[in-house]
């Protein structure tokens, strides 16, 4: 059985093949809303040559959407080219947890898909940090449930907007400077970018476990999760595909 995946983010869309409900591969893709059907399509065309897939392999799309204008774009796309209705991740769908929050439809498609894969992995308490357009915390319970979260802005996020926002100030590179006192206005920015990040994380994971009273297992997903995991105080699991393996545990629960 060959799935195809669809993680459609603020910023960037990821496309993913599971075989057999093994992920094999994934491409990333810019989620530019002025983008049609056919334009996503020419991309994932060859992506699916290069891995010797043809449409008609394809059992369903199964789509993780956070852009509610590219929604339809991508529901066009799967019953143009696949010849499937597209199935869409929502709080409404079997989820193996509760959401337990007032109004779980404010819950995204991407963090429940994290939720999910984090709770069927391990079972236990978790704060899974997803980094991405925003820098997200999510807390599931070893009961079973999902309490809701933390939404911070991500570091590309932070970094535009300080450029754009302040004449002199220019786009940095999102890497550690050797100190984190700079010697110049570069070297100044990424210090307080990028540990800025690490004292924010440490510090938001400290007041989860104080206010929750629980031990928590951290999980840590993301593009940028690579580089910020080795200065954080606290222990955690990289899991980069952590979103893609919710989506098909989702879909699984609902077949």
């Amino acid at each position: 059985m060959i799935l195809l995946g669809a993680d459609i983010g603020n910023t960037h869309s990821s496309i993913g093949l599971f075989e057999d409900g093994v992920l094999t591969d994934t491409i990333r893709l810019s989620s530019a809303l002025q983008r049609t059907e056919d334009e996503f399509w020419f991309y994932i065309k060859q992506f699916l040559q290069q891995k010797n897939v043809k449409t008609t392999d394809i059992q369903d799309v199964v789509i993780s959407s956070v852009v509610p204008d590219l929604n339809f774009v991508f529901q066009r796309l799967s019953e143009k080219y696949f010849h499937k209705e597209g199935f869409f991740i929502t709080y409404e769908k079997k989820l193996g947890i509760d959401v337990n929050i007032p109004l779980p439809q404010q819950v995204g498609a991407d963090r429940l898909c994290c939720a999910v894969a984090g709770y069927s992995q391990y079972r236990t308490n978790l704060i899974i940090i997803d980094f991405g357009t925003a820098t997200t915390f999510d807390i599931i319970f070893k009961e079973g449930a999902y309490e809701g979260g933390i939404i911070a802005s991500g570091l590309e996020t932070t970094n535009w907007g300080l450029h754009n926002k302040a004449a002199k100030l220019p786009k940095v590179k999102l890497e550690f400077p050797e100190r984190i006192v700079g010697k110049n206005t570069e070297n100044a920015i990424q210090s307080g970018l990028m540990y800025g990040e690490v004292a924010m994380i440490d510090g938001i994971i400290d007041r989860i476990i104080a206010e929750e009273n629980r031990d928590f297992k951290i999980i840590v997903t993301g593009g940028l999760g690579s580089k910020i995991i080795p200065f954080l105080q606290h222990a955690v699991i990289s899991k980069p595909s952590l979103l893609m393996e919710g989506i098909y545990e989702i879909y699984q629960k609902n077949q």
